[in-house]
Parts: C-alpha cells; structure tokens; sequence
C-alpha cells in the first residue's frame, strides 16, 4: 500500500526518494506536540520524530524494516535515542535530509530506549 502523497513534501537523499511531513502526534509517544515522520516510497524506512522532546531523551520511533545497519526485521516498534533534527517550530529540508542519513547510515550508533527514553537493558 502506498503512502498518500496529499499534504506531504518529498526530498531526494542520496538519491533515494522520501516523502515527510508534519503533524499532531496522536500516539502515546509524543502525544500532542507535533511529529516529524518522514518516509521511503517503498515504506522500508519510516520513522516518526517528535519535536518538542527533552534533550537528554530525545528519540526517534522506527516503524519500517529498515534503520542503520540492523538487519531489516519486522516487528513491532522500536526507539533509538538521537541527536537534535530541526528546532521545536522549524523543519527544514535540511533537517528532514539529516535525520534520513542518520538513520541509515550503515554504522549503528543509536541506543534503544523504552518510551520513557530510558536506555533498555539486554539480558546478558
């Protein structure tokens, strides 16, 4: 199913096509405050990123199969702590193009979190 392309920006990275936007988080994670998600055409990367998170736990939610260099899985949602894409009222292309190539940089450097943005302990 294809993602629909009202109300939504697209933006080539790497020359790979996304589509973003912004709007009102309705789920638990970011609830109420707006949300960046952007998205692959194919839908292998979707991520959701909410902007007015507190900077020691700030997170970004990962939806599609594809994130770093994790091998593609699928499942259920999964949260990795993250540096700062965009201010709390402004999102540019260039933020949206920084949070794709963070996240799919080849290299994982993110931390899972719970959906406090606490770091998730493995068991040993």
């Amino acid at each position: 199913m294809a993602i629909s392309k009202k109300h939504r920006r697209s933006i080539s990275v790497d020359g790979t096509n996304y589509l973003w936007w912004i709007g009102e988080a309705l789920e638990y994670d970011f609830l109420g405050s707006p949300m960046l998600t952007a998205a692959s055409e194919d839908r292998r990367l979707l991520v959701r990123y909410g902007l007015l998170q507190p900077e020691d736990c700030r997170f970004v939610v990962v939806l599609g199969p594809r994130f770093q260099g994790l091998a593609d899985r699928p499942g259920p949602w999964r949260r990795f702590l993250c540096p700062a894409f965009g201010g709390p009222t402004t999102v540019t292309p260039k933020h949206v193009a920084e949070l794709i190539r963070w996240c799919t940089a080849p290299i994982v450097s993110a931390t899972e979190v719970d959906y406090r943005g606490r770091p998730i302990a493995l068991p040993a």
